[in-house]
């Protein structure tokens, strides 16, 4: 992983926590969803780091993981995490 990417997570999952109060599993969620996004990232030919990653590369993402059997379900709840 990148490490802004890496610098970027941990500051998400604080400010996620001091601001929402949000528990220990939700944050280990969001943790783990923002970690395979860059790290799918880091397979992409030319894409651009977690920070700058735009609609384009989360729909790609979302993609790959539709292709390779994630249910929709799973696919919203990732995106949740993005979105915020």
């Amino acid at each position: 992983m990148r490490p802004d990417d890496e610098a970027a997570i941990a500051r998400f999952v604080d400010a996620i926590w001091l601001e929402d109060g949000l528990g220990e599993k939700t944050r280990q969620a969001y943790r783990a969803d923002l970690e395979r996004f860059s790290h799918w990232l880091e397979t992409q030919p030319g894409s651009p780091g977690l920070v700058s990653a735009g609609r384009s590369e989360l729909l790609g993402w979302v993609s790959a993981g539709l292709a390779e059997g994630s249910q929709p379900s799973t696919a919203s709840r990732r995106l949740s995490g993005l979105r915020r």
